[in-house]
């Protein structure tokens, strides 16, 4: 059993099309919760909730990428996988949103990637 809150890097992947989300919470649970509870209320972003309602909740399956409790951490290796990966889902590509990362600070870039399946029930 997993200790909560679960710190890291999520993904969301629709199944029939291979799209994919990267995001990072310091609670991936109640994060994965509100992404679903804003799907099901119709009001995710835009591509994000026509896939969801093209398909079933059902389609779509969440992963653990790598658990990070770091913050900066956390946000580098997002930004590591939104940098390298096929996330397409991910309109906006950088991980810190309206703060740039600080000069000068190296990369924290992930080695111990092992994704595996999250249930949020």
């Amino acid at each position: 059993m997993t200790a909560y809150p679960l710190s890291g890097v999520y993904s969301i992947v629709c199944k029939p099309t291979g799209d994919k989300w990267v995001g990072s919470s310091d609670d991936i649970i109640r994060c994965l919760r509100d992404h679903f509870a804003c799907l099901a209320d119709g009001v995710h972003v835009w591509h994000v909730q026509r896939l969801y309602d093209l398909h079933s909740p059902s389609a779509f399956e969440c992963y653990l990428i790598v658990e990070i409790e770091d913050e900066e951490q956390r946000l580098d290796a997002e930004q590591h996988f939104l940098d390298t990966g096929k996330f397409s889902l991910n309109i906006d590509k950088n991980a810190r949103k309206l703060e740039p990362r600080p000069k000068g600070l190296p990369l924290y870039r992930p080695t111990n990637i092992n994704p595996r399946k999250i249930e949020i029930g």
